[in-house]
């Protein structure tokens, strides 16, 4: 494990607790943006997470990208039909992500960017692939036919990045401060966007970001891992963790929004076609029986890393959507990347 953490204690959490000093941060920053009566609430959800910005100029001595070719051994197989998408180098990350990551290596994304699906990384339905490739890399890997022939979604672009330790503060924009007794204002949410921006890009490089003081950040490009999966619930609060774990037990993934929008679906569509309602039904008593283990199950999947849309590489996901991967708990504790799941969401 490297020197230098921002945790307070390793654990297997996924979401390990940020230390005094980032938490008075978070206070300080939330104060600023007249956020106060939020800070507590803020301070709460906060964890720590590594974000990537590109540069123009990398450090000869990491090999963090997105798109191009990933680097392999000698017996790399290309888990076709996927696109490539990203590589981290793991023995060149700022603080450990997580206690039972390895610390050498590069980490390999992959992503099925002409089927677009979301769903687990097992199965005959792949959409995407982690590979973790350790031990002395020969070269870069040559794209098989099958993505040098696409017109788009085959090979992007490269471009380096570089890492840096950040703060994040909400899995989505104002979670913490709807849980706090305070009613935020219209002006509390510009704030409190202004907020999370600031935060994130707090520790960047300099050569890595355009800011002001105030929020003012180009970070449409940036990686992150750990920390929340950002924007992973729509604007009815769908929750997208959820959904996933619900697909994997066999599930309809409408329970994430709850048994009762689900019995109303029975309810209307019992007539035209009874034979799924009546699945419906049974799935209902299930969910009920078990969603809080469900529930626990989705709060207990690491972020290895969160994708936007990289429109200058090419990587155009859904409508300007973000892709991440996650992976259960203790599954990563025995570096069972097979076992990641991807996701494709707002």
């Amino acid at each position: 494990m490297k020197k230098g953490t921002l945790y307070t204690a390793h654990s297997l959490s996924p979401l390990p607790p940020i230390g005094k000093q980032l938490e008075a941060v978070v206070h300080q920053t939330a104060s600023q943006f007249g956020l106060g009566t939020f800070a507590d609430s803020l301070a709460t959800s906060a964890t720590p997470s590594i974000l990537l910005a590109p540069v123009d100029h990398p450090s000869p001595h990491t090999r963090h990208q997105a798109g191009g070719l990933p680097l392999v051994t000698e017996h790399f197989q290309w888990p076709e039909p996927m696109s490539f998408l990203a590589q981290i180098d793991l023995g060149q990350l700022p603080i450990p992500l997580h206690p039972a990551l390895p610390d050498e290596g590069l980490l390999q994304f992959f992503y099925d960017a002409e089927k677009q699906e979301d769903g687990p990384c097992g199965g005959r339905e792949r959409q995407g692939s982690i590979l973790w490739t350790h031990g002395a890399t020969v070269h870069p890997a040559p794209a098989p036919q099958t993505l040098t022939e696409r017109n788009q979604d085959g090979v992007f672009h490269p471009l380096a990045y570089e890492a840096f330790p950040g703060i994040s503060i909400s899995p989505m924009d104002g979670y913490p401060m709807e849980s706090s007794a305070h009613t935020p204002t219209s002006d509390d949410w510009k704030n409190h966007d202004k907020l999370v921006r600031d935060l994130r890009a707090m520790a960047a490089p300099t050569r890595a970001k355009a800011r002001g003081r105030h929020g003012i950040v180009r970070d449409e490009d940036w990686l992150q891992m750990g920390g929340h999966v950002r924007y992973f619930r729509d604007a009815g609060g769908y929750n997208y963790l959820l959904g996933a774990i619900l697909e994997k037990h066999g599930l309809v993934r409408e329970f994430a929004w709850g048994a009762a929008k689900v019995r109303k679906q029975i309810e209307q569509y019992g007539d035209t076609i009874p034979d799924w309602c009546a699945m419906l039904k049974i799935q209902v008593g299930i969910f009920e029986r078990h969603q809080q283990a469900f529930r626990q199950e989705a709060d207990e999947l690491v972020l290895l890393l969160q994708v936007p849309t990289l429109n200058r590489l090419g990587a155009v996901f859904g409508d300007d959507h973000f892709v991440s991967y996650v992976i259960p708990r203790d599954d990563l504790a025995h570096q069972r990347f097979d076992q990641a799941w991807v996701m494709t969401h707002p």
